[in-house]
This record gives structure tokens, C-alpha cells and sequence, in this order.
């Protein structure tokens, strides 16, 4: 295996067994120790900005279809630059489109719950979730 992240999330009591744990653990550009809280929003923060950029990529599809265009030969070119990079970037996954799984739906429904609770709006965050249903799985 080759993370590009490995994050463990620790109470401060629990940083020296923590380094250990780190050492042990397949190495990756990225290896950090941080606090529960930050480490869950770091995987929610991830998860929200993969399920975005699913569902981009999905518009960007039917734009370039409805162009006639070829959407594969664009993405290809596209993901090689590393500031877009090349997950989350097929439109059709398991013969379905939009984001799916547990991970993804999930994290996302979270943010947008815990920022609604908090009196946040989440516009993009909403759209993105209603694009996302009107896919239909």
C-alpha cells in the first residue's frame, strides 16, 4: 500500500504511543498526529470536497457531451495536471452516477448537519447534494 496521508487522530495523553503506531504504518508524503476533533474534520473536510468534485466532473460531462466533444480524452488530459489529479474524475461508477458508498453520502450529510446546527448556510454544499439525488440511485 502507498497512502499519499497517513493521519492518526489522538488525545495529547496519547502522542508518544501515537508516534510509535506512525512508525509502523506504511510511510506517505503526509504523516501527521493530531487531536480527534481535527482529524475528524479532516476526513470530513476530504470527503465533502471528493463528493464536490464528483459531482463537477459529472456536469462537465454532459457540458462536453452536449458539445459533442470527447469528455475521455479531455479528462485524461486534464487529470495530469496534479492541482486536479485523477480521483473522483468518472462519471459513471458501478454503472451509476454521482456519488455513492457510505463514506461519501455519509461525511457529507454530516457537514452539512453539524453547519446547519450551528447556523451556517451551506449553499454549494445543498446544491451539490440535490444534483447528487437527482442522479437517482
Amino acid at each position: 500500500a502507498s497512502p499519499n496521508m497517513q493521519i492518526l487522530g489522538v488525545p495529547h495523553q496519547g502522542y508518544e504511543v501515537a508516534t510509535e503506531i506512525l512508525s509502523l504504518l506504511p510511510p506517505a508524503p503526509m504523516m501527521s498526529i493530531v487531536s480527534p476533533i481535527d482529524a475528524e474534520w479532516i476526513k470530513k473536510l476530504r470527503n465533502a470536497f471528493y463528493a464536490t468534485k464528483v459531482i463537477f466532473f459529472n456536469e462537465i460531462y454532459d457540458i462536453i457531451k452536449a458539445s459533442k466533444a470527447d469528455y475521455e480524452t479531455i479528462r485524461s488530459i486534464v487529470i495530469k495536471d496534479k492541482s486536479v489529479g485523477n480521483s473522483h474524475s468518472m462519471v459513471f461508477h458501478k454503472g451509476y452516477r454521482g456519488y455513492g458508498g457510505t463514506c461519501l453520502p455519509k461525511d457529507f450529510n454530516s457537514l452539512i448537519g453539524f453547519a446547519k446546527n450551528i447556523g451556517v448556510e451551506t449553499k454549494l454544499l445543498d446544491t451539490v447534494k440535490e444534483i447528487n439525488e437527482s442522479y437517482g440511485k
